[in-house]
């Protein structure tokens, strides 16, 4: 439990980040292997070839599930997420912060429609500016520190609670001072 207070949110569907992936016509990212995977249960269907390439809202979805190849499995998966989305993110800014405010407020229009989110329309039209500008050096995606695991059959991710906590203190509460740090220290 990270026992943070969550003010605003987005949350977004798997057919929604397919959607929001094509309102913005695609993402150039650089796959990082062949990747090919099926699985008729869950109807997932993964075919793409490593390079750099557009992808477009179906692949985007399958280079982000793609796990099956990778040697650390999830833990792979999470880094090629992470790097997907803060590509995603600097594409974005740069193709739209030069746009019209009419251009800005369409796409937001559209993004809105594919997301939920706590964020009324006026509020997302008031950030877009700040979001537009954003520096990418700033932008901070990670994860929660801990292990991956097989245990009878199944794949599990056994969390680092100290470590975690200091993850949390150190980027969610700015003003704790270093030697409040100490205290979640091992």
């Amino acid at each position: 439990v990270v026992d943070i207070e969550i003010d605003d949110y987005v949350i977004i569907t798997t057919s929604g980040f397919r959607d929001v992936i094509d309102a913005i016509g695609g993402v150039y990212y650089t796959v990082p292997e062949d990747m090919d995977y099926d699985d008729d249960l869950q109807d997932l269907h993964i075919h793409l070839k490593a390079g750099y390439q557009l992808l477009d809202g179906s692949k985007a979805e399958q280079l982000v599930r793609f796990r099956d190849g990778y040697d650390l499995g999830d833990l792979d998966r999470i880094q090629v997420q992470s790097g997907f989305i803060k590509e995603a993110i600097r594409q974005i800014v740069e193709k739209y912060s030069s746009d019209s405010d009419e251009e800005i407020r369409n796409l937001i229009a559209t993004l809105s429609n594919m997301v939920t989110t706590s964020f009324s329309f006026s509020e997302m039209l008031k950030y877009a500016p700040y979001i537009l500008g954003i520096d990418m050096n700033s932008v901070n995606i990670m994860r929660l520190e801990g292990s991956a695991e097989y245990r009878g059959g199944g794949s599990y991710f056994f969390p680092d609670n100290v470590k975690n906590q200091k993850l949390i203190f150190e980027y969610f509460s700015p003003d704790i001072s270093e030697a409040d740090l100490s205290e979640v220290r091992a």
